[in-house]
């Protein structure tokens, strides 16, 4: 998809990540190979992305929300089963060098929530989770379901890295 191409339809997950891997992890020279990278994404990021795709920021940011929360469910169901699933999929195949990885949107929109916690904000565990269920478009948040989906992270992310 060319850089400021309008979108007239949807957008799936994988152009969602395809633009936010672009935006956030350019492709860099060879002799970076193997160097640790920093996955920052904010609003501005997350714009930018969402220019590749034809959106204006306010309606990328929502778009983009509400697009991951309806591959994965996450904030429906406080579960990361569907990413681990994908994954584990994704490990499997031979050509997975060329696709970006499933988890990597969610992780976008993890690290997006963090970006949203003020200074003024207490940094605890449930303001992270409000954020996070913002950024998916999530009414509400239960008071179990942010533990519970601390749980599914831990016991999954070694999968991730």
């Amino acid at each position: 998809m060319a850089v400021g191409q309008i979108t007239t339809g949807y957008v799936s997950y994988e152009q969602w990540s395809e633009a936010l891997l672009d935006e956030l992890l350019p492709v860099s020279p060879d002799g970076a190979r193997g160097m640790p990278v920093l996955l920052a994404c904010d609003d501005d990021a997350l714009a930018r992305a969402g220019d590749r795709l034809g959106y204006e920021p306010a309606e990328a940011a929502q778009r983009f929300g509400r697009t991951v929360e309806l591959r994965y469910h996450i904030g429906n169901t406080g579960s990361l089963e569907g990413v681990r699933r994908r994954t584990g999929e994704f490990r499997r195949h031979s050509d997975r060098a060329s696709t970006v990885p499933p988890f990597f949107a969610v992780c976008a929109a993890m690290v997006l929530a963090a970006s949203r916690m003020t200074a003024d904000e207490s940094m605890t565990t449930p303001t992270y989770y409000k954020r996070l269920w913002e950024v998916w478009s999530s009414p509400g948040l239960p008071d179990t379901l942010g533990l519970r989906l601390t749980v599914s992270i831990s016991c999954h992310s070694s999968e991730y890295l």
